[in-house]
């Protein structure tokens, strides 16, 4: 499971305890990177392109400053001249920093996954955050273009470890990114109750389910990959999470199950959209619902909203779809 693969590799970085508590203060503290892991999909980033990321990520909040790399490496270096046995916080100590930081990144398909974990040294206590984003640059033979969502995933680890979601509130503004919840978009059922003698006029859009609940899918991703609240899976990665779950014969048009739900759980998905398109009589009614998705497999609805399709038209369900997304999505987590 991708969770299980992050969370074995960084527990335990060092002997001190798990905290709620966050990671707040007033002076400057100097964070020293320990060690870096690449899990699945990440094979091709490089330390070196991590720790160019982390720095960016450290350069836009106020009172953090990464110890360079080149002078930990020369410290280590002299370290082992005199003991072989030299442990992180040896070295933390020996170049004055106050926080140790190990990081695993994991891509599954185009979603990156940044797993940070932040040992503060004075009080003992560890601190661990995780960051999404979406590939969402190509390079021109269309391959990923892997550091501008890597800092981004960064920025949303470290703040997601320190619990500030204001942290990068005074950054320019491609760096003003918010901690994102992960976000899967799940079935639309199609329902067509009309009795028989109203049978003609179900709409081709009921005809083709299985291509326009697609569709519809589509739409809610591409409207909700908008929000800066949420990091939303595609629906390429979302079919890869599925099939990793073993969550098979999962469709576009059927409503989402106990089993579909208590997987995304395991992988520490926090939202999930699912609705329906509902055949009245001269229109149809589509209603998208947002849940929130405990770690026990739990789902409970946050936002439900509505709106009705006068047209038997995919463009004009596009756009319906879009417009409830919007909606549906515009409400703060902190208002929940």
């Amino acid at each position: 499971m991708w969770k299980y693969i992050f969370v074995l590799a960084l527990v335990p970085i060092l002997a001190f305890s798990q905290s709620g508590t966050p990671l707040q203060q007033d002076s400057i503290k100097k964070v020293i990177l320990g060690k870096i892991q690449f899990g699945p999909g990440a094979d091709s980033l490089s330390d070196f392109k991590f720790e160019a990321a982390f720095n960016i990520a450290l350069s836009f909040a106020k009172n953090y400053r990464l110890v360079p790399t080149d002078y930990r490496d020369s410290v280590i270096s002299s370290l082992k001249e005199h003991n072989s046995n030299v442990t992180m916080i040896d070295i933390a100590n020996e170049c004055d920093a106050d926080i140790i930081a190990v990081a695993n990144i994991g891509i599954l398909k185009n979603m990156m996954r940044v797993d940070l974990t932040l040992a503060d040294i004075s009080n003992r206590l560890n601190y661990r955050g995780v960051g999404y984003d979406l590939l969402n640059y190509r390079k021109i033979d269309e391959k990923p273009l892997y550091d501008p969502t890597l800092v981004t995933a960064t920025q949303r680890a470290f703040a997601d470890a320190l619990e500030n979601d204001s942290l990068y509130k005074d950054a320019p503004e491609d760096y003003r990114v918010l901690p994102a919840a992960p976000l899967v978009v799940g079935g639309i059922e199609f329902i067509n109750d009309l009795p028989p003698q109203d049978s003609l006029m179900t709409w081709d859009l009921f005809a083709k389910k299985e291509i326009n609940s697609f569709d519809v899918c589509e739409s809610i991703f591409e409207q909700a990959a908008l929000s800066k609240n949420f990091a939303t899976y595609d629906l390429d990665t979302r079919d890869s999470l599925y099939a990793m779950l073993n969550l098979f014969g999962t469709e576009n048009y059927t409503p989402p199950t106990s089993i579909e739900i208590f997987g995304l759980a395991k992988i520490e998905v926090e939202y999930y959209i699912t609705g329906k398109l509902t055949q009245l009589p001269f229109a149809a009614r589509l209603e998208l619902s947002l849940f929130r998705i405990n770690a026990q497999g739990g789902i409970f609805e946050i936002n439900n909203v509505k709106g009705l399709l006068k047209q038997d038209s995919i463009d004009e369900l596009r756009k319906v779809t879009k417009k409830l997304t919007q909606e549906l999505l515009e409400p703060k987590l902190d208002e929940e």
